[in-house]
């Protein structure tokens, strides 16, 4: 929802601004930065590496919007006056410089991601015992919303069926959740 509207304002800048380039940018700029203060706030990725790259991403585009914009004023200071010194050149780079370094952080950060999941199946195919850093988190969100649960056995079931997805038949019998083991599940009737 909050994608939808972060493209309905840049649509809406782009349309109803047009003509006032200043008022456009400044629209941009508010968007792009507080889509970047809510993300920082909210967080709203599972793995927080997302949330990094948003961020990255984000101020990487600001810097292009920023020096887009300088390159835009500075053209209309030398249409105005033809004799002033133009920058356009150096300006000029500024922004193919933010774009390539927008393209190669994108590059950067898929094949980050990518090497990642790769190095998570080949753990997993190896049969490596320990909890994989996603489950961790998995675990201790789950743990630290418990007390708003209504029927904890829903969640210890749901959680077990996830569980049981990361570990080998001969591991089930000995996992916890909090102090809770698995045998204390099975004997309330919740079955992995």
């Amino acid at each position: 929802l909050a994608l939808l509207g972060k493209k309905l304002g840049i649509a809406c800048c782009s349309l109803f601004l047009s003509r006032l380039q200043g008022f456009q940018f400044a629209g941009f700029l508010v968007l792009i930065l507080g889509s970047g203060l809510a993300q920082l706030h909210f967080q709203p990725y599972f793995y927080p590496v997302y949330d990094r790259i948003e961020l990255a991403l984000t101020g990487l585009l600001s810097a292009i919007l920023v020096s887009g914009m300088v390159s835009f004023s500075s053209s209309l200071a030398s249409a105005a006056d033809p004799n002033a010194h133009n920058p356009q050149a150096a300006i000029t780079v500024i922004v193919i410089g933010c774009i390539a370094a927008l393209v190669l952080a994108s590059l950067y950060f898929v094949a980050r991601d990518v090497r990642g999941i790769l190095r998570d199946r080949r753990s997993a195919r190896n049969g490596a015992a320990a909890e994989s850093s996603h489950m961790k988190r998995l675990r201790a969100l789950n743990e630290s919303n418990m007390q708003d649960l209504d029927d904890p056995s829903a969640f210890f079931l749901s959680l077990v069926s996830v569980s049981a997805n990361e570990t080998s038949a001969p591991e089930r019998h000995r996992m916890t959740v909090g102090s809770i083991e698995m045998a204390d599940m099975d004997k309330c009737g919740v079955e992995p």
